[in-house]
C-alpha cells in the first residue's frame, strides 16, 4: 500500500478482483471499463485461476483449514464496499488526441474511493475525508490553472459524443447538427466552438441496479487553454456557458451528498 497524508493506494490485478468476487459470491463488479458478465464462463474461470495463484503469492489470502480461505482485510473490504454501493459517481475526460480517462468514485460516511482500471490494474485510492476526495475530483478534471470569462453560450446534442465527433469529423458533425435542426448561421457557430474545444470530462451520478446502471444527475464540463464551459441538460441538448473553478468545486460537493 503507497501512503500519504489522509490518502491510501492499493493496487489489485483484474483477475485477482474476480477471484475475490467469486471467493464472496459476487457477480457483478462495478469497473470502469468492464464487467464480469462480459466474459464467458471459461474465461472467468481462467481469468479466477490466475488471480487465485497471484493473490496466494502476494499473502494477501492464505489456507484456514476447515474454513477454506482467509482473506486479508483490506482486500475484502474494498471488494464489498464497491460491489455493495447503491451509486457512484462515473468522471470520464475525452480529449482532441483521442486519450479516455476514466474513474469510478464511491463515498461511504466520512470516507471516499476512486477506483480507476490502468490496463490489468484496478487502482483503489482511499481517501480519509469527503474533502480529500473532492479535491481527488478537481484533480481529476485537470481544469487549467488560469481561466477567463466569457459570454458565449452554446448549445450541444449529447456533447461526449457529439465533441469526439466533430474533432475528428466535422462535415459529419455537421449533418448531426443540421438533423437536429438547427439553421445554418447557430450550427457554423456551434462547429466552430466544438471544434475549438480541446477536452471535456462529465461527472455523473450513477444508480446500481443489480448488473444495469442508470444514470440520475450528469454535470458536464468542457474548455481549452483559457476557458471553461459547464453545461446544463435543458432536455434536448446541453448549453455550455462560462462556469469558474468555485462553482465546479461547489456542484461536486453536492453530487459526492
Amino acid at each position: 500500500m503507497k501512503e500519504q497524508a489522509g490518502v491510501f493506494q492499493f493496487d489489485l490485478s483484474r483477475a485477482e478482483l474476480f477471484w475475490l468476487a467469486g471467493a464472496f459470491g459476487i457477480s457483478s463488479l462495478p469497473l470502469p471499463d468492464a464487467t464480469i458478465e462480459r466474459l464467458t464462463h471459461d474465461q472467468l474461470e481462467q481469468r479466477q485461476k490466475a488471480g487465485h495463484a497471484s493473490l496466494l503469492t502476494r499473502g494477501l489470502i492464505r489456507s484456514s483449514p476447515g474454513f477454506g480461505w482467509q482473506i486479508e482485510r483490506l482486500p475484502a473490504a474494498l471488494v464489498q464496499w464497491i460491489s455493495s454501493a447503491p451509486s457512484l459517481l462515473r468522471l470520464e475526460r475525452i480529449t482532441t488526441d483521442g486519450a479516455v480517462r476514466s474513474l469510478h468514485l464511491f463515498a461511504s460516511g466520512a470516507q471516499g474511493l476512486s477506483l480507476e482500471m490502468d490496463g490489468e490494474t484496478a487502482r483503489f485510492i482511499i481517501y480519509q475525508t469527503r474533502r480529500h476526495l473532492q479535491d481527488a475530483i478537481m484533480r481529476g478534471l485537470s481544469l487549467p490553472s488560469k481561466t477567463k470569462k466569457t459570454a458565449s453560450v452554446h448549445k450541444l446534442p449529447q456533447p461526449l459524443v457529439f465533441l469526439p465527433t466533430a474533432w475528428k469529423d466535422a462535415s459529419l458533425a455537421a449533418r448531426i447538427l443540421k438533423e437536429h435542426g438547427l439553421d445554418s448561421k447557430s450550427a457554423k457557430s456551434a462547429l466552430d466552438w466544438a471544434v475549438s474545444i480541446e477536452w471535456i470530462a462529465a461527472l455523473s451520478k450513477v444508480r446500481i441496479e443489480g448488473t444495469g446502471n442508470a444514470i440520475t444527475e450528469q454535470f458536464a464540463l468542457c474548455g481549452e487553454g483559457k476557458s471553461i464551459w459547464g453545461g446544463k441538460d435543458d432536455g434536448q441538448y446541453m448549453s455550455f456557458a462560462h462556469i469558474g473553478t468555485m462553482a465546479i468545486n461547489s456542484k461536486i460537493g453536492d453530487m459526492l451528498e
